[in-house]
Parts: C-alpha cells; structure tokens; sequence
C-alpha cells in the first residue's frame, strides 16, 4: 500500500477504495478488513486517547485489549451484535491514526482470524509526519 503506511496484502484479496479508507477482502467475500486513516498536523496523538475511543459504545463486559502492530500501538475489542462479529482497532504512531475492523458473519469469525490478525501486525509506518 502507498502512502505513510503499509500493510501485508494476502495473495488473492482484493484491495478496493482509496486512501483514507480501503477496504481488503478475502478470495470468498465472507468478510471485509476496513482500514481508515488520519493524520493530526499539529501534534502527536496519546495513546490514551485510542484508549477511550475503544471503551467507547462497548458491549456491557467488553474491555478494550492493549496491542502493538507493526509500527503502530493501541487498542482492540471483539464486539458481536445481529448475527454480526466485529473486530476492530484503534492505533496509532505519534500523529498518525488508523481505525480498523474486521466485518463477517458470527459462523466465520474463526475463518480468517489469524490470518486477519497477521495482516494488521505487518503495519508499518513509511513517513513520519513533520
């Protein structure tokens, strides 16, 4: 991926949209990983507040998880609602922000969850903001 970040792209998926927001799909299209991003041009973001943002509408119980990926840290939780499970992320590198999610339906939420897992870990930041 162009711009000031990267991320690992399996053989087969199909990247659709264009930054801020893209969206990567598996060969058989039982679920879309959503990556949108943000840049603050006066000041780093606290992680503190990916932290917030993440405690934000959870389920009752649902306590945000603290996370690195690649270049980026923050914060991620499972959310399940309507037949619908949701995973999704909120990162960040110095001003840099990415929201992440994994979209599919609750009988695949095992299918590609490693794989999904591996592709937000290989992010990598290839600019930093001045």
């Amino acid at each position: 991926m162009a711009g000031p970040w990267s991320i690992e792209v399996p053989t087969g998926w199909t990247v659709t949209g264009v930054s801020p927001s893209i969206a990567l799909l598996p060969p058989d299209r039982s679920g879309v990983l959503q990556i949108s991003f943000y840049t603050k041009d006066d000041r780093d973001i606290p992680i503190e507040d990916m932290q917030q943002m993440a405690a934000e509408g959870a389920a009752r119980g649902a306590v945000p998880s603290a996370i690195r990926c690649g270049d980026f840290r923050g914060y991620t939780r499972d959310d399940e609602r309507d037949n619908r499970c949701w995973r999704k992320w909120w990162l960040v590198a110095g001003s840099h922000h990415l929201f992440i999610t994994w979209d599919c339906t609750i009988t695949d939420r095992n299918t590609y969850r490693d794989l999904v897992n591996q592709i937000v870990s290989s992010l990598q930041l290839t600019e930093r903001a001045t």
